[in-house]
Protein backbone atom coordinates (compact mmCIF):
# COMPACT_ATOMS: atom_id res chain seq x y z
CA UNK A 1 0.00 0.00 0.00
CA UNK A 2 3.03 2.27 0.12
CA UNK A 3 3.22 4.76 -2.71
CA UNK A 4 4.15 8.24 -3.70
CA UNK A 5 1.39 10.65 -4.51
CA UNK A 6 1.52 10.98 -8.26
CA UNK A 7 -1.63 11.43 -10.31
CA UNK A 8 -2.26 7.68 -10.60
CA UNK A 9 -2.31 7.41 -6.81
CA UNK A 10 -4.57 10.36 -6.03
CA UNK A 11 -7.63 8.12 -6.05
CA UNK A 12 -5.96 5.60 -3.71
CA UNK A 13 -4.97 8.34 -1.26
CA UNK A 14 -8.50 9.69 -1.35
CA UNK A 15 -10.09 6.26 -0.85
CA UNK A 16 -7.82 5.28 2.01
CA UNK A 17 -8.22 8.62 3.76
CA UNK A 18 -11.98 8.61 3.32
CA UNK A 19 -12.23 5.08 4.69
CA UNK A 20 -10.10 5.94 7.71
CA UNK A 21 -11.86 9.25 8.37
CA UNK A 22 -15.40 7.95 7.88
CA UNK A 23 -14.80 4.81 9.94
CA UNK A 24 -13.26 6.91 12.72
CA UNK A 25 -16.32 9.15 12.79
CA UNK A 26 -18.71 6.18 12.89
CA UNK A 27 -16.68 4.52 15.62
CA UNK A 28 -16.51 7.62 17.79
CA UNK A 29 -20.21 8.43 17.36
CA UNK A 30 -21.22 4.88 18.26
CA UNK A 31 -19.06 5.07 21.39
CA UNK A 32 -20.55 8.43 22.34
CA UNK A 33 -24.09 7.11 21.95
CA UNK A 34 -23.24 4.00 23.97
CA UNK A 35 -21.67 6.14 26.70
CA UNK A 36 -24.54 8.61 26.84
CA UNK A 37 -27.00 5.71 26.95
CA UNK A 38 -25.14 4.20 29.92
CA UNK A 39 -25.34 7.55 31.66
CA UNK A 40 -28.96 8.34 30.84
CA UNK A 41 -30.82 5.40 29.24
CA UNK A 42 -34.18 7.14 29.06
CA UNK A 43 -32.89 10.16 27.17
CA UNK A 44 -30.68 8.25 24.74
CA UNK A 45 -32.80 5.12 24.23
CA UNK A 46 -33.82 5.95 20.65
CA UNK A 47 -30.27 6.82 19.62
CA UNK A 48 -28.92 3.70 21.26
CA UNK A 49 -31.38 1.47 19.36
CA UNK A 50 -29.71 2.67 16.15
CA UNK A 51 -26.21 1.63 17.25
CA UNK A 52 -26.75 -1.22 19.70
CA UNK A 53 -25.76 -3.78 17.04
CA UNK A 54 -22.76 -1.74 15.91
CA UNK A 55 -19.81 -4.09 15.49
CA UNK A 56 -17.14 -2.21 17.44
CA UNK A 57 -14.47 -4.83 16.83
CA UNK A 58 -14.93 -4.90 13.05
CA UNK A 59 -14.87 -1.10 12.82
CA UNK A 60 -11.83 -0.89 15.10
CA UNK A 61 -10.01 -3.44 12.95
CA UNK A 62 -10.84 -1.41 9.83
CA UNK A 63 -9.55 1.74 11.52
CA UNK A 64 -6.34 0.01 12.57
CA UNK A 65 -5.78 -1.40 9.07
CA UNK A 66 -6.33 1.92 7.30
CA UNK A 67 -4.41 3.81 9.96
CA UNK A 68 -1.35 1.73 9.06
CA UNK A 69 -1.99 2.10 5.32
CA UNK A 70 -2.41 5.88 5.53
CA UNK A 71 0.71 6.24 7.67
CA UNK A 72 2.70 4.48 4.92
CA UNK A 73 1.53 6.82 2.17
CA UNK A 74 4.26 9.12 0.89
CA UNK A 75 2.97 12.48 -0.24
CA UNK A 76 4.81 15.67 -1.05
CA UNK A 77 2.27 18.44 -1.42
CA UNK A 78 0.82 20.29 1.60
CA UNK A 79 -2.83 19.56 0.70
CA UNK A 80 -2.23 15.81 0.70
CA UNK A 81 -0.17 16.03 3.89
CA UNK A 82 -2.97 17.99 5.52
CA UNK A 83 -5.53 15.33 4.59
CA UNK A 84 -3.35 12.52 5.89
CA UNK A 85 -2.76 14.40 9.15
CA UNK A 86 -6.47 15.18 9.61
CA UNK A 87 -7.31 11.49 9.10
CA UNK A 88 -4.61 10.39 11.52
CA UNK A 89 -5.75 12.89 14.15
CA UNK A 90 -9.37 11.76 13.84
CA UNK A 91 -8.35 8.11 14.00
CA UNK A 92 -6.20 8.67 17.09
CA UNK A 93 -9.00 10.62 18.74
CA UNK A 94 -11.61 7.92 18.11
CA UNK A 95 -9.34 5.17 19.43
CA UNK A 96 -8.44 7.24 22.48
CA UNK A 97 -12.12 7.88 23.14
CA UNK A 98 -12.87 4.15 23.21
CA UNK A 99 -9.71 3.09 25.06
CA UNK A 100 -9.25 5.84 27.63
CA UNK A 101 -11.95 8.52 27.78
CA UNK A 102 -14.91 6.14 27.73
CA UNK A 103 -13.69 4.11 30.74
CA UNK A 104 -12.79 7.35 32.55
CA UNK A 105 -16.31 8.68 31.98
CA UNK A 106 -17.89 5.47 33.28
CA UNK A 107 -15.62 5.60 36.32
CA UNK A 108 -16.58 9.24 36.88
CA UNK A 109 -20.26 8.30 36.71
CA UNK A 110 -19.78 5.63 39.40
CA UNK A 111 -17.77 7.91 41.69
CA UNK A 112 -19.60 11.18 41.16
CA UNK A 113 -22.12 12.51 43.62
CA UNK A 114 -23.72 14.53 40.83
CA UNK A 115 -26.89 13.23 39.26
CA UNK A 116 -26.32 12.04 35.69
CA UNK A 117 -29.46 13.97 34.75
CA UNK A 118 -27.92 17.36 35.56
CA UNK A 119 -26.19 19.75 33.22
CA UNK A 120 -23.27 19.98 35.63
CA UNK A 121 -22.69 16.23 35.35
CA UNK A 122 -22.85 16.38 31.55
CA UNK A 123 -20.36 19.27 31.52
CA UNK A 124 -17.93 17.16 33.53
CA UNK A 125 -18.40 14.22 31.17
CA UNK A 126 -17.77 16.51 28.20
CA UNK A 127 -14.44 17.53 29.73
CA UNK A 128 -13.46 13.86 29.82
CA UNK A 129 -14.70 12.73 26.41
CA UNK A 130 -14.15 16.03 24.55
CA UNK A 131 -17.30 15.79 22.47
CA UNK A 132 -17.99 19.46 21.89
CA UNK A 133 -15.65 22.40 22.53
CA UNK A 134 -18.55 24.85 22.76
CA UNK A 135 -20.11 23.22 25.84
CA UNK A 136 -19.15 24.73 29.18
CA UNK A 137 -15.63 25.81 30.08
CA UNK A 138 -13.64 23.73 27.69
CA UNK A 139 -9.88 23.29 27.95
CA UNK A 140 -8.50 25.23 24.99
CA UNK A 141 -5.53 22.86 24.72
CA UNK A 142 -7.72 19.92 23.73
CA UNK A 143 -9.39 19.55 20.38
CA UNK A 144 -12.92 18.18 20.52
CA UNK A 145 -14.45 15.48 18.37
CA UNK A 146 -16.48 18.07 16.49
CA UNK A 147 -13.35 20.07 15.66
CA UNK A 148 -11.53 16.94 14.46
CA UNK A 149 -14.50 16.15 12.19
CA UNK A 150 -14.52 19.71 10.80
CA UNK A 151 -10.76 19.57 10.19
CA UNK A 152 -11.12 16.25 8.35
CA UNK A 153 -14.04 17.50 6.24
CA UNK A 154 -12.16 20.70 5.38
CA UNK A 155 -8.98 18.81 4.42
CA UNK A 156 -11.01 16.34 2.35
CA UNK A 157 -12.78 19.15 0.52
CA UNK A 158 -9.48 20.92 -0.23
CA UNK A 159 -7.94 17.68 -1.49
CA UNK A 160 -10.86 16.98 -3.82
CA UNK A 161 -10.87 20.58 -5.07
CA UNK A 162 -7.13 20.59 -5.72
CA UNK A 163 -7.02 17.24 -7.51
CA UNK A 164 -10.50 17.10 -9.06
CA UNK A 165 -9.02 17.02 -12.57
CA UNK A 166 -6.90 14.01 -11.69
CA UNK A 167 -9.62 12.13 -9.79
CA UNK A 168 -12.23 10.05 -11.55
CA UNK A 169 -15.85 11.18 -11.30
CA UNK A 170 -16.79 8.36 -8.94
CA UNK A 171 -14.75 9.09 -5.79
CA UNK A 172 -15.97 6.10 -3.81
Amino acid sequence: MQSSCNSSNKKMVLQQCMTLGDESILYARANYVKLFYEINPEKFHDSYKKVKNFNHLAHRNTINTYDIAVSKLKVKDPVSKSLLQACKNLSDFSKNLADQAYPQAISFKKKSKLSPLTDKFFLEINKIVKFDHSIGKYNKYFISFKVHVKNYERALKKYIEKFKVELPENKN
